[in-house]
């Protein structure tokens, strides 16, 4: 499971995004207003740590919506992207020095050791 998901973040690193994490999912919230209250409840967790840089918070929230099978493919499509910019952030923030960044990517390749 964690091999999984660390292939899941390096592949959706590997894609990059240009948008910031919080402003896709910030556009993309109504995305989930008709969706199950699991997936609004993990949808709102993502969009809050978003705002905070909350990387585990939002890299774990988004790998349980992409387990999902009930999402539309809209949802999946946000899921991702935002998946993507999260990645994307947290590498850009760790190369400019951020200990808090460098900190997860440390925790990452150490999952995949394991």
């Amino acid at each position: 499971m964690k091999r999984i998901f660390f292939a899941l973040v390096v592949a959706t690193a590997i894609a990059g995004c240009s948008k910031s994490p919080d402003a896709l999912s910030a556009a993309r919230a109504k995305l989930f207003d008709s969706a199950d209250a699991d997936s609004k409840a993990l949808w709102a967790a993502v969009m809050s740590s978003t705002k905070t840089n909350g990387y585990i918070q939002s890299m774990v929230a988004l790998q349980s919506l992409r387990q999902k099978e009930n999402l539309t493919p809209a949802q999946d499509k946000a899921v991702y992207d935002t998946l993507a910019a999260v990645n994307t952030q947290l590498r850009e923030r760790a190369e400019k020095g951020d200990p808090a960044a460098k900190k997860v990517l440390e925790d990452m390749t150490q999952m995949q050791r394991r």
